[in-house]
């Protein structure tokens, strides 16, 4: 059994759709492992450059998932995937923006197991190489969305066309390279499961292969 990776700390990526459940389970198993630090790529998004592929297009998005739903050409992530590269390294870095994350923890410090929150997994272009073990959070699309929903609502962000707009943004595509996704994590969970009976079993899987504790 290993006690950490080759590469210094072993990373582990929590993946799945909006709504999956993904930051709830980072945060429990955050809260479970000793030395454990919580990367979020929400937190890298204004960051992001979206539909690289598709400059100039009216609806990028939608020519994206006419054309296949390739991740490469849906976000270009470099500098989470820098970020997670330096983490591994053993060097802190501080993550740019962190919604519903405390300002004190947007500094991200080296750990002997870094959490990775991040829906496209190993299938996101760079990953592979950074992540050591992948967990697959597999939400129904409606369960997610009304998770979404009360999640705005509680808030006090306006939901008006919030429901169509998530339709079509998780078209049939989208869902179809969700699938894929889930197929290059080494575990799923059933993200209808209550956080800590996930956390319960991820911690059991991970076990297997990495000594946590």
């Amino acid at each position: 059994m290993n006690g950490v990776s080759e590469k210094g700390s072993i990373a582990i990526c929590v993946s799945g759709v909006v709504g999956a459940g993904k930051t709830a389970l980072v945060r429990e198993l955050g809260r479970r492992i000793p030395n454990a630090s919580i990367l979020y790529f929400d937190a890298y998004q204004q960051d992001c450059k979206w539909f690289p592929g598709f400059e100039g297009e009216q609806n990028p998005a939608l020519k994206w998932l006419e054309s296949g739903a390739d991740w490469d050409d849906y976000v270009d992530a470099r500098t989470f995937l820098e970020d997670l590269r330096l983490l591994k390294k053993g060097t802190a870095v501080t993550m740019p923006l962190a919604p519903d994350i405390d300002t004190e923890n947007l500094r991200v410090e080296p750990a002997k197991v870094l959490l990775v929150e991040c829906h496209f997994g190993r299938d996101l272009k760079g990953m592979d190489e950074l992540i050591d073990y992948s967990i697959h959070v597999n939400t129904p699309l409606d369960v997610a969305l009304c998770r979404c929903i009360n999640r705005a609502e509680s808030s006090g962000q306006a939901i008006s066309g919030f429901a169509a707009r998530y339709v079509k943004r998780f078209g049939h595509q989208l869902n179809g390279r969700l699938q894929l996704v889930a197929k290059t994590a080494d575990f799923e969970l059933d993200g209808l499961l209550d956080v800590q009976k996930m956390a319960d079993l991820a911690m059991t899987e991970i076990g297997k292969t990495y000594s946590l504790l």
